[in-house]
């Protein structure tokens, strides 16, 4: 857990030191260019080796308490302004493989992000499938969560012409003659890294493709391959591992993704969702292909593209989704007060950054979007009902007893600290005006 992070003389704290072992949520909250994703970096940073930090231009700087060290760090974005470290450029500098996670999608070539990153994510899917079934079952529930039944269907289809794969098993396989069948006019952004070796091809690795393509028949039936998985199997007309191959390579790109909703039982492909299902989708079974026990998940402004409905159901639903890991902590910077008001009243925090105050879950859990805006964001706005009705409360009280008892007192104290954050012509202005005068004859 990150206890504290102290940086320049100034102190935020994430958590209190708890001896139990269940999930933290630590909610940072504050106006654009107060340093919330600033600070979502150098926590990151923390956690990067210091030669690697310097070659990716991320500053490891600063004091940060923890009780523990995680087994892994998420960071998770829908933004394509994050400042998140990517995860390839780690990998390529041999950052320890598997500790840190980037998923997000500042990695994706694809001018269609929302396809890009649906396809990062099962490519990801698929070699958990491979190499961890039992993190692959935990996958699957999570579906469950999420309201689809566990079952999946992924279409895929060739980039390359049946022309090139004859031309290329009919050659001798010299570079040159790779070179100018795959790489020349490079149209179908095939990734001739993954076949590079510095700067001369891995041969190993064309002896593998010409052995799938043949296997497999491709230049004449294998157009299009299809998966079907489920928690207990999967299905498919080729070897797993060779279809991660041909994927790594660019070979193959994703064509759709078909779910099946509970509620409704209807299979429909995955971009006929909503913005906002589709970022829950992504986001949620990629922080599940790499969680475990003991980790820290650090995710930047999750309402991106996400309707109020699905902004009030995201704590709950990360929740719950994850309930059965132990030891991590999430923390999540926001500007939602949706997101904020459904915090559990069970080891979740608020961090203000404006004053650094660390307020307590159970303070702030099922309160209006008014309320939250006033206590939590500072940013009361035009006639806010919450200030409104303590106003009332307040004037009703008063001017019946002449009295501010302690409750009065609060409120009163909470409407003026407001005011400077309120419009000149807000109606609340005036009646604090009003109760300035009876406190002043009470």
């Amino acid at each position: 857990m990150i206890i504290s992070y102290t940086k320049r003389s100034k102190t935020y704290q994430f958590c209190k030191p708890s001896a139990d072992y269940k999930n933290v949520f630590t909610i940072i909250v504050g106006k654009n260019g107060s340093g919330k994703s600033r600070l979502l970096n150098d926590i990151i940073s923390n956690f990067i080796p210091s030669h690697l930090a310097k070659k990716i231009s991320t500053a490891k700087d600063g004091f940060l308490m923890r009780s523990s060290e995680p087994t892994k760090v998420l960071a998770v974005s829908t933004s394509p302004y994050d400042k998140f470290p990517l995860t390839r450029s780690l990998f390529g500098l041999k950052f320890p493989e598997g500790n840190y996670s980037y998923i997000g999608i500042r990695e994706i070539r694809s001018s269609d992000f929302s396809l890009g990153f649906i396809s990062k994510i099962i490519k990801e899917l698929l070699h958990v499938r491979l190499s961890n079934p039992e993190q692959f079952h935990k996958i699957i529930d999570v579906l469950g969560y999420l309201g689809y039944n566990g079952e999946l269907q992924v279409k895929f289809e060739t980039v390359i012409s049946s022309a090139q794969i004859r031309r290329f098993l009919e050659s001798r396989k010299t570079e040159d003659d790779f070179r100018h069948i795959f790489f020349k006019n490079n149209t179908a952004r095939i990734n001739t890294g993954f076949f590079e070796t510095g700067e001369k091809l891995d041969f190993v690795k064309l002896e593998y493709l010409q052995k799938i393509f043949m296997s497999y028949e491709f230049s004449k039936y294998m157009r299009s391959p299809t998966v079907t998985i489920n928690a207990d199997s999967i299905e498919l007309q080729m070897d797993l591992e060779d279809l991660l191959f041909i994927l790594e390579a660019g070979l193959l790109r994703l064509k759709d993704v078909y779910i099946r909703k509970i509620e409704n039982n209807r299979i429909y492909p995955i971009n006929e969702a909503s913005s906002g299902e589709q970022c829950i989708f992504n986001t949620f079974i990629g922080i599940a292909c790499k969680i475990a026990d003991n980790s820290l998940i650090v995710i930047d402004e999750p309402e991106i593209s996400l309707h109020p409905a699905w902004q009030e159901r995201y704590i709950t639903l990360l929740m719950d989704t994850f309930q059965h890991y132990k030891g991590c902590h999430f923390i999540i910077a926001t500007h939602s007060p949706q997101l904020v008001s459904k915090l559990s009243n069970e080891n979740c925090y608020v961090l203000k950054m404006d004053d650094g105050e660390l307020m307590d879950g159970e303070l702030i859990a099922n309160n209006s979007a008014d309320f939250q805006l006033a206590n939590v964001f500072n940013t009361p706005g035009f006639k806010n009902e919450y200030l409104g009705r303590i106003a009332f409360s307040i004037i009703s009280k008063v001017g019946k007893t002449n009295k501010f008892d302690s409750e009065d007192l609060e409120n009163f104290t909470i409407i003026q600290s407001q005011i400077k954050n309120m419009q000149h012509n807000d109606p609340i202005r005036k009646l604090f005006d009003l109760i300035k005068d009876l406190k002043r004859n009470a």
